[in-house]
Order: structure tokens, then sequence, then C-alpha cells
């Protein structure tokens, strides 16, 4: 038993991350992990927006993902599963967890007499349908045999999983798509890839926030902001040569409306480029200022935490 428990646990990560952000050891808690690894909260939150974001259909292959010019990106977090941008596709790599048959007979398994006979769904049977609907994608993506080789050399499958085992991943979708599928995966899965950008807009108005921040530091946030505002410009300049032009020709010299709109066309082309900087600089300066502000209560936190820190 403790040599079945041993291999059973070498299938997890090593460490994960608590909800406060401290990293607590797997094997001690493997219900704990799993609430964190097959989490999709983010998207569940906002899932009557999701129809704006991608359609109800399965993701496309991983080869046709190339022939996109999509980068394939490994990342771990659940939520970005699937998600595109920047010719990006972010993928979650399949766990080994999720292959043992053990996994779905105890830590995904409802317990005797939980509320799910009475209709509602627990927590594990969330959980189960999340990791269901994870696998289900997968069915999608490695369709064909090409798929599962570039699966394969991205690093998406287990590396025990040789190529000489296409046949029985083909009974393994077998396994998982059955005619109830979509009442057995978790709703965020009846949606293929999503798109970030659009994810982004609708964090920004109903969260304020965003579902992923694109700027990594304020360098790109000046650069991202002044790119538009240089553009902008550069098509106020070009309105300002046409309407000087306008202004040579004895048509539209004496035409007033003409020389009122060419009046004001001409103040806004003063005026809105230095109002427009100075809101992007005004805007860096609250988000310097509201980071700093963050960073030095999440600081106090952390050095609070780790004086009362207990390994996990």
């Amino acid at each position: 038993n403790a040599g079945h428990h041993d291999v059973f646990t070498s299938l997890f990560p090593s460490t994960y991350r608590t909800v406060d952000g401290e990293l607590a050891l797997v094997k001690s808690n493997k219900q704990e992990f799993l609430a964190s690894d097959l989490s999709v909260d983010k998207l569940d939150n906002v899932f009557q927006h999701l129809w704006m974001v991608g359609l109800p259909i399965p993701p496309r292959p991983l080869h046709y993902q190339l022939v996109l010019q999509r980068k394939i990106v490994i990342c771990e977090k659940m939520d970005m599963h699937l998600v595109w941008g920047n010719d990006q596709l972010f993928l979650k790599p399949i766990p080994l967890y999720l292959l043992s048959p053990t996994t779905w007979e105890t830590l995904l398994k409802c317990a005797q007499g939980c509320k799910c006979s009475h209709g509602e769904k627990c927590a594990t049977k969330v959980q189960r349908s999340i990791a269901l609907g994870f696998l289900f994608t997968y069915t999608a993506l490695l369709s064909f045999e090409s798929d599962f080789v570039i699966a394969k050399a991205k690093g998406l499958l287990p590396h025990d999983l040789s190529l000489s085992q296409w046949i029985e991943w083909q009974k393994f979708a077998e396994e998982i798509i059955t005619p109830s599928v979509y009442e057995d995966i978790h709703r965020r899965f009846r949606y293929g890839e999503l798109r970030l950008g659009r994810l982004n807009l609708i964090y920004l108005f109903t969260k304020f926030g965003y579902y992923m921040n694109r700027w990594s530091n304020y360098n790109s946030f000046l650069q991202d902001q002044l790119g538009w505002l240089a553009a902008t410009t550069i098509y106020i300049a070009v309105v300002l040569t046409a309407m000087q032009l306008g202004l040579s020709t004895d048509q539209l010299k004496a035409n007033a409306p003409y020389m009122g709109a060419a009046y004001g066309f001409s103040v806004f082309a003063i005026l809105g480029p230095l109002v427009a900087f100075g809101g992007i600089f005004l805007v860096l300066m609250v988000l310097v200022v509201t980071n700093w502000n963050f960073q030095k209560g999440k600081s106090a936190k952390r050095f609070k935490q780790m004086t009362e820190y207990k390994t996990v």
C-alpha cells in the first residue's frame, strides 16, 4: 500500500500555490490542490458573456492551429487553457494524475450520501466535470496522428506516452465522447477557443480589471498607448493638410460652414493630442501609486505570513 501510495503521489506536481499565494506540498492535501488546479472560476463568473468570446464548438486540431500560425504556449492554469491572443494559443498539458483510474475512483468520486444525490452538484462533482471537459478538449485537439506527434513535441502529453500508443489514445477518445458528454462536462468546455482580447474587454467593463494583464511593465504600457496616439496624430496631420488644400480653392474659401469646421478642427488638432497625452500620463501615475500601495500591503502581509509559516 505504501508503495502504491508513493507511485500515485508521483503522478502529481510537487508543490502548488494556495489562495493566499503560499507554497504548499501537493502530497499533504491533494483535494485542496485539485480545487486549485481544476478551477475555471474566472470564466464561470462571466459565462453569460462567453458567446462574445468564442463559439460553442470543440477546439480545432493542433495541426490547424499551426496552420493559423499560432504559437503553442504551455500554461498550467486551467482558466487559460484554449485562450488565444497575439498569435499565441495557451494550452494546459495533460497531467499524469488525470490519466490514473485511482484519481477518478478516489479524489474525483462523490462520497456516499453527498448532496449530488438530491440534484445539487458538490465540489467534487464540479471538479470531475472540469476534468472531463478538459480531456474532452484534447480529443478534439488530437484528432489526427499528426496532432499526437505535435503534442508530444510540444510537451502537452506525459513523457511516457509514446507514438505507438496512438491506438490507445483512439480508444481513450471513444470513452470520453459519449452521447451524454455535454451533460457531463463543465459548461465552460461547451466553448472551445476563447479570444483573450475580448475576455479582457469583458473583465474591464464587468470586473474593472483584466482577465490577463497584457502589460508586464510600465514601458510596455507607454509603448502601447503612445502607439495609437502617434497613429491618431498622423491621421490628424493628413486631415489638416487636406483642409489646407481646400482653403486654397475658391469654392471652399467662401464657404462659411467649411471655414468654421476647419477652425474647430485646427483647435482640436492642437489641444487633442496634448489632452490625450495628459490623460495617458495621469493613468500611468494612478497605476504607479496603486501598484505601489498594493506592493507595500502585499509585502507586509507576506512577511507576517512568513513569521507564522507552517509547512502545509
